[in-house]
C-alpha cells in the first residue's frame, strides 16, 4: 500500500516520473481491464499471504514458510506459462475447489473423512501442477 501511495503522489507531483502507456497500447478497457488487473494480484497477494502469515499467526515456521512460498511460486509459474493446457486449468480448478470444501468442512467438524479426502485431491492437485512444471524447459532449469 505504501508503495501504491508513494507511486501515486509522485505521479500528481512529477507526472513526467511515471509516463502513461501509450494510447496505441491500450487495448482493454472496462472490465476486462480489472479482470486482467485483477487475476496479476490476487495470486501474488496470495503467495505472499501465504507465506508472511502463516508466520505472523504461528501457523508455520520460516522454513515451513518458505516451503510453501516456493511451491506457490513454482505452481504460478507453471499456470501462467504458455505450455500450460486446459487439462492441467482444469485440474488446478478442481484442486482449488476441494481446498474449499475442506476448509469449510474443516470448520465445523474435525477429523471427518471428507476433510482428508479433500486435502487429499488439493494435495494431488498441486503436485500434478509441479510435474507439469518440471516439464516446461523454462521452469525446468528454475526447478532445478
Amino acid at each position: 500500500m505504501l508503495f501504491a501511495g508513494y507511486t501515486f503522489v509522485l505521479g500528481l507531483i512529477k507526472p513526467s516520473h511515471v509516463p502513461p502507456v501509450p494510447k496505441e497500447a491500450r487495448t482493454l478497457t472496462g472490465w476486462a481491464l480489472w479482470k486482467k488487473c485483477l487475476m496479476g494480484i490476487i495470486p501474488s497477494a496470495v503467495l505472499i499471504f501465504v507465506v508472511l502469515g502463516t508466520m505472523m499467526m504461528g501457523l508455520a515456521t520460516p522454513t515451513e514458510a518458505g516451503a510453501m512460498g516456493a511451491v506457490g511460486a513454482i505452481v504460478l509459474a507453471a499456470i501462467h506459462h504458455k505450455d500450460f493446457t486446459s487439462s492441467d486449468r482444469k485440474i488446478l480448478i478442481i484442486g482449488v475447489i476441494a481446498a474449499g470444501i475442506g476448509t469449510i468442512v474443516a470448520m465445523l467438524y474435525s477429523e471427518n473423512i471428507v476433510f482428508k479426502l479433500a486435502f487429499a485431491i488439493t494435495y494431488l492437485a498441486v503436485a500434478w501442477i509441479c510435474i507439469q512444471a518440471a516439464r516446461i524447459p523454462d521452469l525446468r532449469d528454475l526447478i532445478k
